[in-house]
């Protein structure tokens, strides 16, 4: 099952599934040293042993790292999947709260009639003056009255 953010978690899995077998494969992978022997016992053979030896440890050391960068990635799509699913959850709550916030004004914006009271019309008190309130309470610090 999908998302509004169009990831499938099935997928996501299988991806994962798939790293987490190929990093424990790496990791158990046993390279066998060639014995210093098989160089023979000559300068050059025991220098191609040293070399060889060198090149084993750098391959393992490289390995390792594969095997563990497979890892990390795995668990990386990991938390990023459960990102994801935070963000999906935050999201439908904020989004049924603005409903239900939306629910109880009496008339939405979206479909107020745009006729009837101009601007020049409402009070400080958000209410429409009636027709024998035409002077207002107060006028720039002015008391309401015959002056």
């Amino acid at each position: 099952m999908g998302t509004s953010i169009d990831y499938d978690p099935e997928e996501i899995h299988k991806i994962r599934k798939a790293l987490n077998a190929s990093a424990d494969e790496i990791n158990q992978t046993g390279l066998h040293p060639i014995p210093a022997s098989a160089f023979g016992g000559s300068p050059l053979g025991r220098q191609l042993a040293t070399d060889a030896t060198a090149a084993h440890a750098s391959i393992l050391a490289t390995l390792g790292r594969v095997g563990s960068g497979l890892s990390g990635y795995s668990e990386a799509l990991r938390k990023g999947q459960t990102g994801l699913a935070d963000a999906e959850e935050d999201v439908k709550a904020k989004v049924q709260s603005i409903g239900l916030a939306e629910s109880t004004i009496a008339t939405p914006f979206a479909t107020a009639p745009t006729t009837g009271v101009t601007p020049a019309q409402v009070t400080p008190t958000g209410r429409t003056p009636l027709p024998d309130e035409t002077t207002p309470a107060t006028t720039y610090g002015q008391k309401p009255g015959p002056q």
